[in-house]
């Protein structure tokens, strides 16, 4: 892939990223508790592969993570949540805003 063409891909997916954010309804953007448990501590026969990978990542208290993509936050505030000092980005400035809120 040229560097042009991937220029090409990056707008391509910035605008598409911008267009999913603002279909998001940011009055409903805070977490259900339910949710947020499920990822908090899950099982490792959990069959369901969100949470496997969080029962994964194992004891995350105090460790720096990296949330490559993190689209509205709903994963970033659980990775807070279960200890981690969060670094988060991603390709669209109207999904980091709306990840902020």
């Amino acid at each position: 892939m040229s560097t042009e063409e991937l220029q090409i891909w990056e707008r391509a997916e910035a605008e598409r990223s911008n267009s999913e954010a603002s279909k998001i309804n940011t009055e409903e953007l805070r977490s259900k508790e339910i949710n947020i448990q499920r990822y908090l501590d899950p099982p490792a026969d959990t069959w369901h592969p969100l949470e496997y990978s969080f029962h994964l990542l194992g004891d995350i208290r105090g460790k720096t993570v990296l949330e490559y993509g993190c689209h509205d936050g709903a994963n970033t505030v659980v990775l807070a949540l279960r200890g981690a000092e969060v670094k988060a980005i991603d390709i669209s400035p109207d999904l980091i805003d709306i990840a902020r809120k």
